[in-house]
């Protein structure tokens, strides 16, 4: 038995297959997905989701947005996805330290809040390489 899979994004499908198992992030931690899970909804943080299939493990950064669980079907709404192998391991590199400079040197709100979004971005997308190279 196997889930699908199904990430979206506003302008259409970005991945759609069968897998073995999800581990993803969410508000609250991560969260891992089987075959049989019990029906959720939840929200998804920014962040990377890993997904296994027979021929090894996925890595994809998703930008934050909303899942459901049903019926060994995993369709997340989100608002920006990357695939990990798509992703230059120096130029994220570059932009996570250029991401956390920006934000340690930020200095009204809307600058703070600007740059604490650019942050999170690049954090996850980093994070993607990370968890790629491991796997």
């Amino acid at each position: 038995m196997s889930l699908q899979i199904c990430i979206l994004l506003p302008d259409g499908i970005f991945y759609n297959e069968n897998v073995d198992e999800i581990i993803r992030k969410t508000t609250t931690g991560q969260l891992g997905i089987l075959p049989g899970h019990a029906p959720m909804i939840t929200i998804i943080d920014i962040g990377p989701i890993i997904f296994r299939r027979a021929s090894g493990w996925t890595v994809v950064a998703l930008l934050g947005g909303l899942a459901f669980i049903l019926n060994n079907r995993a369709t997340m709404i989100v608002n920006s996805a990357e695939m990990a192998c798509s992703i230059d391991k120096d130029e994220v590199e570059k932009s996570f330290k250029s991401a956390t400079d920006r934000l340690n040197k930020a200095l009204d709100a809307a600058d703070k809040l600007r740059a604490a979004n650019i942050f999170r971005r690049e954090r996850a997308r980093y994070e993607a390489i990370q968890l790629r190279i491991q796997n």
